[in-house]
């Protein structure tokens, strides 16, 4: 276990953790003992000394003709370090309502297919176990399309469908864009419908669920995330009113399965 990594994890800097560990071992000790120790010059540790006593991992000596110090029990700063945590563990809802009050929608933008990958791994959380409600994209260039892309696509299918996430998608009415993905929603319980290429040819794809929208577009190789709950919200209330508007030209191709008696 590398004790000083973890220190420097819950705050510490590089030197604090080496003076707090060498008077660990020393007990109590001089700054020049503990300059010894830690290989820092005497103003550094004095520096360092009252850094850290200031923090209270370290208290003085009293009563002794020479100025000596001594690091707090590690128990007790364990102990500190986990009151912290539990109170911004209460503190959180309170964030959390203070990000929802702003008007200004959360963007982030990425490129590329390094950039989809980071947003895929940025979503993840967001969209595990909901509903993502999907527009996909007309591909008339399938057959020459970067297979790493191709791949990364299914992966994250894969792992959303791992990640109980259920899909209800519209996908142009192109054999090689249907056929791209209808195995996968068949495999994992989804449901598609495809519109016709004369009234849905769009190649951006968009998604959504709560709070949460993408915008994917491969050809541009631009990937905008938008957090933000009203706007979410118009999707989803625009994609159901299609959803339920295009069912007598739409062709259902995998259907929500129907429970077994």
């Amino acid at each position: 276990m590398e004790i000083a990594s973890i220190l420097q994890e819950n705050g510490m800097k590089e030197r604090e953790v080496q003076v707090y560990l060498a008077l660990l071992e020393l007990g109590q000790a001089s700054a020049y003992q503990i300059g010894n120790k830690t290989e820092l010059n005497r103003p550094t540790v004095y520096a360092t000394l009252e850094t850290l006593i200031n923090q209270g991992l370290v208290d003085r000596v009293l009563n002794v003709k020479k100025q000596l110090f001594i690091a707090k029990d590690p128990r007790d700063f364990v102990s500190d370090v986990q009151e912290r945590a539990q109170k911004m563990e209460e503190a959180l809802p309170h964030l959390l309502a203070m990000t929802e009050l702003k008007s200004k929608p959360n963007i982030l933008y990425f490129e590329g297919l390094e950039g989809y990958h980071r947003l895929v791994e940025y979503g993840r959380k967001r969209i595990a176990g909901k509903e993502l409600l999907a527009y996909y994209a007309y591909s008339p260039d399938r057959a020459t399309m970067p297979k790493s892309f191709l791949r990364a696509v299914s992966d994250r299918f894969e792992q959303m469908s791992e990640d109980g996430v259920h899909i209800r998608g519209i996908v142009p009415d192109d054999p090689e864009t249907v056929a791209s993905i209808t195995d996968l929603f068949t495999e994992f319980g989804w449901e598609l419908r495809a519109l016709p290429l004369e009234k849905y040819a769009v190649t951006p794809s968009l998604q959504f669920t709560e709070g949460y929208i993408e915008y994917i577009s491969r050809q541009q190789g631009q990937h905008i995330i938008i957090e933000n709950k009203d706007i979410a919200e118009f999707h989803r209330q625009s994609f159901n009113l299609h959803w339920d508007m295009i069912e007598p030209f739409a062709r259902n191709v995998v259907e929500k399965p129907t429970k077994k008696k």
